[in-house]
């Protein structure tokens, strides 16, 4: 057998402090053992904190209804449009337009907004949010405490598009059944739906 060189069979040797692989410090196991429950706590926490907070409104929304069931006025719109940190507000029906300007912040999930001009001052409570509805802590058409809805102005459309009209003249009762259950469905209003069923 030659040193550092092949061997009868072939194979190739390294000089013997080149055969064993170098010793591994070890890690500071107890200090990982306490540091791993404090990370994982931090982790979820975090996962926590991230699910609480809902998204930030931004874009135009336009008011759909108040949970005291007022809407707005045939022909009349209120829109809400929401930039960084501030929002507008628009109402317009034939005849007049209302604007004010404010401000707002969401805190996890509550949402406070100041108006400047409209008597609504501040308002502040839970809100949720989804792709095509906002729900805001306080009515827009009255004094009353509740919740509004806004919807954005394309999903309105499309939901008006499916409510059929009254027509101009009398109506028949069956005429007026159908299009109530219609509008009862697009409402989504399933008792109603199923009174009339």
């Amino acid at each position: 057998m030659l040193r550092g060189g092949t061997c009868a069979a072939g194979q190739w040797l390294y000089p013997r402090h080149m055969n064993t692989l170098p010793s591994r410090p070890d890690l500071p196991r107890p200090n990982l053992r306490r540091a791993l429950p404090w990370l994982l706590a931090l982790c979820a926490l975090f996962l926590v904190a991230t699910s609480l907070a809902a998204p930030l409104p931004a874009g135009t929304w336009r008011h759909f209804k108040d949970s005291d069931g007022k809407v707005p006025k045939s022909g009349a719109s209120v829109e809400i449009t929401f930039g960084a940190g501030t929002f507008t507000l628009k109402a317009v029906q034939p005849g007049e337009t209302v604007e004010d300007r404010g401000s707002f912040k969401v805190d996890g999930r509550t949402i406070t907004l100041e108006f400047r001009e409209l008597e609504k001052g501040r308002q502040s409570g839970p809100y949720s949010m989804s792709a095509d509805t906002l729900v805001l802590p306080f009515t827009m058409l009255g004094d009353a405490r509740g919740w509004s809805i806004w919807m954005r102005p394309a999903a309105v459309e499309s939901f008006l598009s499916k409510v059929p009209a009254r027509p101009a003249g009398p109506e028949s009762m069956p005429a007026l059944l159908a299009r109530v259950q219609k509008v009862a469905e697009a409402f989504g209003n399933d008792r109603e739906r199923a009174a009339m069923d």
